[in-house]
């Protein structure tokens, strides 16, 4: 029971951070609903409260970390410093940072799950052989 517990702790844990990866790239890009044209204090306030959000619907992550949430200047200056820039830096750091590594993250799952069917079928056969030389010693046919 504690393993299933650990489990959905891990599953809720790695939903929050990729949802909290995903609001910070919003944020740091200017999208919606993080305009560019809201001051930095609303700014952090509206991200803030996103965080407080997504963890909270998390009811199981949200009791194994407690009440505590960061405030603005516990934010990584680096949200603010890249939310400075102009649209196109921002576009490059997204495109480099974030969809060129999802891509090159996504080809590499691809690579270890195609090695893996391959293993797994090089097991299939092997163990069908072995079923039939068992069934059949004499490979009677």
């Amino acid at each position: 029971m504690l393993v299933l517990k650990f489990e959905k702790g891990w599953y809720e844990g790695r939903a929050v951070a990729e949802s909290i990866k995903t609001l910070c790239w919003k944020f740091m890009t200017g999208a919606r609903p993080f305009s560019i044209d809201l001051n930095e204090t609303k700014a952090q306030n509206l991200l803030i409260e996103n965080f407080k959000k997504v963890i909270g619907h998390r009811k199981n992550f949200f009791t194994l970390i407690g009440s505590d949430f960061a405030e603005n200047e516990q934010l990584p200056v680096e949200l603010m410093n890249i939310r400075k820039l102009s649209k196109d830096e921002r576009i490059s750091i997204y495109k480099t940072e974030r969809l060129e590594k999802q891509k090159n993250g996504t080809q590499i799952r691809q690579r270890k799950i195609k090695k893996m069917d391959q293993n797994q079928f090089c097991c299939n056969h092997i163990s069908t052989s072995i079923g039939c030389n068992l069934i059949n010693p004499e490979n009677k046919v």
